[in-house]
């Protein structure tokens, strides 16, 4: 890779981090404007639009070869992805759990929906550790 591709990647890394944060300061916004009465918590609604508002000041981080900066703002998406969705999941506060088979939606049981956010859960922390382990073996390395 040419010293000019890189920097066209950077440009367009750059670009995709800025139309990222912008769309997470715009739906914050957009919600507080116009609020319509969610069925989750008005916290957990900005919690998401701050993950990735989040998430894109890591790739525009990543973009200028701030890399712990960037790891940093990843692993902070995650976990505030994650917590809000272990709070959301194990408070219960979504209400009534459908799923949609072949176009039909239909009320699930509530085993099923434990199930799906506890898998997810799970896996989110699994990603989580992973990033955290393997930063911390980037810097007993160095």
């Amino acid at each position: 890779m040419n010293a000019t591709s890189r920097i066209q990647l950077g440009w367009k890394a750059t670009l995709l981090g800025l139309m990222t944060i912008g769309a997470g300061v715009l739906t914050a916004l957009l919600v507080h404007r116009y609020p319509v009465g969610p069925r989750v918590p008005m916290w957990a609604i900005y919690g998401s639009c701050l993950a990735v508002v989040s998430l894109g000041l890591a790739t525009v981080a990543l973009s200028f070869t701030r890399r712990k900066v960037a790891l940093v703002l990843y692993v902070s998406f995650l976990a505030g992805a994650i917590g809000i969705a272990a709070t959301l999941g194990l408070a219960r506060a979504i209400g009534k759990c459908t799923s949609a088979v072949s176009g039909i939606s239909v009320a699930s049981p509530e085993l099923v929906c434990q199930g799906a956010y506890a898998a997810g859960i799970v896996g989110g922390a699994v990603l989580l550790c992973y990033f955290i382990v393997g930063f911390l073996g980037r810097q007993n390395a160095a």
